[in-house]
């Protein structure tokens, strides 16, 4: 339980108890105080529900901020990612086409030694 939930349970559980001792020694039982006690417990009930809708409130909004950050932050690492391979790939293209010229160029060579010994 947060700090304030546990004020505003507190606070009705102490509510209760004291509309209860008070109707309990009240010699008066006439409906007006019950009506006052109805009216001061439906009083502190719509004020309960108003803090627990606002309390429920901040959490969506909260989760929800939390939800889009970690949203954006998969995007930025799968941006970044991308970004790698494909900066990766680039970089092995090359060096296969560095290779390769490479390759063509020593058999260029050879062939033409061979050529040249066997002519």
């Amino acid at each position: 339980m947060t700090k304030d939930t546990k004020i505003i349970v507190g606070v009705l559980a102490g509510a209760a108890l004291g509309a209860t001792i008070a109707l309990a020694l009240s010699s008066n039982s006439n409906s007006e105080l019950k009506d006052k006690v109805e009216d001061w417990f439906s009083d502190l009930l719509d004020a309960s529900r108003h803090k627990y809708s606002e309390y429920k409130d901040k959490a969506v909004d909260a989760a929800e901020k939390v939800a889009d950050r970690a949203k954006d932050r998969y995007d930025d690492y799968k941006d970044q990612a991308r970004h790698s391979a494909e900066k990766l790939a680039g970089s092995a293209r090359d060096r296969y086409e560095e290779y390769k010229g490479e390759a063509f160029e020593a058999a260029e060579k050879a062939a033409k030694k061979a050529k040249n010994k066997y002519a």
